[in-house]
């Protein structure tokens, strides 16, 4: 629907067999955490190649105990975990993967239409939309109306993209929370 928002996409689904794609249920996901006082964001999660529409949506969320972001992807009722039972972030698990090693783990209720999810098939899936991200800049309810023009995308160099705000740097994009003024935008990919 051309307005993005958790009631709005509600509405939608129910007009539509209730079904959503995977960013209106990141939205969905990520407008219940913010009005549950969790910091909480989706991120569309990209190939190397710019123009493409092979891309998956996913949610992060701030975890005070563990002291960082935790991946949540709502298409698949998923969350990952390694060997010691601690969620991963989206950076842990990109790396994990990468490298092959056999220390991915899901929830025991993670599927896909009510059938139990096939790791292996989603991993390989997923592992190409694993080079860049992008982001709104701010969060808050029904910011995907206005989605161009409040985002950021992360890529590995900058001067390889004609985004309006691209930086290199995942520790600035990671940050908590995004404020104003914070990151270096366009003038990092002059620099």
């Amino acid at each position: 629907p051309p307005k993005r928002d958790l009631r709005s996409l509600l509405n939608f689904a129910a007009e539509h067999g209730n079904r959503l794609n995977c960013r209106g249920l990141a939205i969905v996901l990520s407008e219940l955490c913010l009005a549950a006082g969790l910091y909480s964001r989706y991120i569309t999660c990209s190939p190397r190649e710019r123009e493409t529409d092979d891309s998956h949506v996913v949610v992060i969320v701030y975890s005070k105990e563990f002291n960082k972001w935790i991946m949540l992807d709502p298409s698949y009722c998923l969350f990952f975990f390694n060997n010691q039972n601690e969620p991963l972030s989206i950076h842990e698990f990109r790396n994990l993967i990468r490298n092959e090693r056999n220390e991915v783990h899901i929830n025991e209720n993670a599927n896909y239409h009510g059938k139990r999810l096939n790791i292996n098939t989603y991993l390989h899936s997923i592992k190409h939309k694993l080079y860049r991200f992008s982001s709104s800049l701010e969060m808050s309810i029904g910011v995907d109306s206005c989605y161009e023009d409040n985002v950021i995308h992360l890529v590995p160099q900058t001067k390889d993209y004609n985004f309006s705000r691209a930086i290199s740097n995942p520790d600035i994009f990671w940050q908590l929370p995004f404020k104003k003024g914070t990151i270096h935008e366009k003038h990092e990919k002059n620099s």
